[in-house]
């Protein structure tokens, strides 16, 4: 077990030493989750996230945690959404456009309701480049989920659109 650390390690600060960064994303979305069946309901969440480029052009990312709000009930909902995949970037001289994949996991609980949902994601978005660590970006997502709300399976889509600001080091 110890190995496969020490590579992965060794991997990436061998990257790192070649210019490539990795960064820490704070942002601010909004999204729109549609089980079959069920109306949707809007949310507004803040979250972080983290990317390892393995190149110039390809990297891991993950949304560690997202904090979601729903806006379209009387009472509070509050959801947990996380996500897991590769980004791939074109990086140009002022904007690099980038393309996600990703595993989703999204719980949902308030107002006596729970829900679960456990998908595929798909994302499009552009990062504004400058000289400094700080840089802003703006993305857009679809996801296909396979869901049980109060012990019922369905299957979901969501939509979301945000942006935010990415710190590297």
């Amino acid at each position: 077990m110890k190995k496969p650390l020490v590579v992965l390690l060794v991997t990436m600060v061998l990257s790192f030493s070649y210019g490539l960064q990795p960064s820490f994303n704070l942002g601010l979305g909004w999204s729109y989750l549609k089980p079959e069946g069920y109306d949707g309901s809007h949310f507004l969440g803040i979250g972080v996230g983290t990317i390892a480029p393995y190149s110039k052009y390809v990297g891991l990312m993950a949304s560690v945690f997202w904090v979601q709000f729903d806006l379209s009930e009387e009472g509070t909902i509050l959801g947990i959404s996380s996500r897991v995949g590769f980004i791939e970037m074109i990086p140009n001289r002022y904007a690099s456009p980038f393309f996600t994949q990703s595993i989703t996991l999204d719980h949902i609980a308030g107002g006596g309701l729970s829900y679960t949902a456990f998908g595929l994601g798909i994302g499009l978005g552009i990062e504004f480049l400058s000289r400094s660590n700080i840089r802003p970006y703006m993305a857009g997502s679809f996801a296909y989920a396979s869901t049980s709300m109060d012990g019922l399976s369905s299957s979901a889509i969501g939509l979301g659109a945000g942006g935010g600001v990415r710190f590297s080091w």
